[in-house]
């Protein structure tokens, strides 16, 4: 399985005068599906669903996928409410759409490229203001239904880690 090392943008919020809470978003530096296109791809870890924005979007195999209203939500496999369609195919108040998606990864530094990857993700309707609309938010449903790996760890010199996938 080829190996896409991680690096670590860091990204602050002042959470009141004088004070600043440091995170770090973890991205991978890829091409996707053989294009020449190089999105801001990052992990959201809290994020169950990937998100792709519009521009992106133009250059993948997108296969729509149909949405109930209101969408069922069950946690640990138990009913536990609904959520209105357009609550959750919206992302920052954008449009989206829910689709299927497979695409290659090759990393740009090194060359190595993934097997076809499958996932579910929420599409931009529109273009976002948001990384020049040139973004793959990668959730966690990307690694699971892939068998990929996400390791983070801390180095003497900061964090380190890499993606894994088939």
């Amino acid at each position: 399985m080829p190996r896409f090392a991680l690096r670590f943008d860091p990204v602050e919020f002042e959470a009141g005068p004088g004070f600043r809470l440091p995170a770090f978003r973890p991205a991978v530096t890829v091409s996707v599906d053989g294009s020449s296109i190089q999105p801001y791809c990052f992990f959201d870890t809290g994020a169950p669903l990937s998100v792709v924005s519009y521009s992106v979007a133009r250059h993948l195999t997108v296969r729509p996928v149909p949405v109930s209203d209101p969408v069922p939500r069950f946690v640990r496999g138990v009913p536990a409410g609904q959520v209105p369609a357009r609550e959750f195919l919206s992302w920052e108040g954008l449009p989206c759409g829910l689709a299927e998606l497979t695409a290659r990864f090759r990393d740009v530094r090194t060359g190595q490229v993934s097997q076809p990857v499958r996932w579910v993700a929420k599409v931009l309707q529109v273009p976002s203001p948001l990384f020049s609309d040139n973004f793959v938010i990668l959730g966690m449903q990307l690694l699971s239904d892939n068998a990929g790996t996400l390791h983070i760890d801390t180095q003497p010199w900061g964090l380190g880690g890499y993606l894994e996938l088939p």
